[in-house]
């Protein structure tokens, strides 16, 4: 007998997109453990987490759940960080397929690689890119790629807080825009403090104008769950 691929799962539910420019929209979210990165601002516990692996199987029984229930449209592949699973992404999201579900990946774009997997599959793409003042390390070569693999279904969000720095938000909006400049970039002020503060007012206005000089559409959105008080 095949053995079955598995992959780690924190959790299975139904919310509120709560980040970026499909903020609003209902969501199946289906949340990977394990992270390439280890950002001072995580606010999920899902980065570290050890937790039994299930099958495909076991998460199409449970979204099946939810589609019973609920008239949903998309579901959200987060994490951590999803494309540490890129095989038993591809496998999943072959069966989400047949639900009818676009798929929705949310992602550091640091793994251009193992995005290429599942390239052709995934509808909609959120590239938080993650400055290396908060990151602890610089992924600059491995979003360029990243992005242009996507650039026709990405956006891109950057988190703001008050450790970074103007000259790491020029090189990703310049980065950016050596992609396309129709990629619609959001400006996410830090909303969870756990070891970092919010950037000023003057900052965020600072990298706003930079933006919107060289890309189309640029928004300040902050992560909204924690003003709606949903998961």
């Amino acid at each position: 007998m095949t053995k079955q691929i598995t992959a780690p799962i924190y959790e299975i539910f139904s919310s509120f997109q709560g980040e970026g420019i499909y903020a609003g929209q209902r969501h199946i979210f289906i949340r990977f453990c394990g992270c390439n990165l280890s950002c001072s601002y995580c606010d999920e516990p899902a980065s570290k987490a050890k937790v039994k692996s299930i099958a495909v199987r076991d998460i199409i029984v449970k979204v099946k759940a939810i589609l019973k229930k609920e008239n949903i449209k998309v579901v959200s592949l987060t994490g951590g960080e999803p494309l540490c699973h890129s095989d038993f992404l591809k496998n999943l999201i072959c069966h989400l397929k047949k639900l009818h579900l676009k798929i929705y990946l949310e992602t550091n774009a640091c793994k251009p690689d193992e995005f290429k997997k599942i390239a052709g599959v995934t509808d909609i793409v959120s590239a938080d890119i993650k400055l290396p003042s908060d990151a602890g390390q610089a992924c600059w070569s491995d979003i360029g790629k990243f992005l242009k693999l996507c650039k026709n279904k990405v956006f891109v969000k950057i988190v703001l807080t008050d450790k970074s720095k103007f000259s790491e938000c020029v090189r990703a909006v310049k980065l950016i825009r050596s992609v396309s400049s129709k990629i619609p970039l959001v400006l996410q002020p830090v909303t969870v403090k756990r070891g970092v503060g919010k950037p000023s007012d003057k900052f965020i206005a600072k990298v706003l104008k930079f933006s919107q000089d060289i890309i189309m559409d640029v928004r300040v959105l902050p992560q909204m769950h924690h003003i709606w008080k949903v998961k």
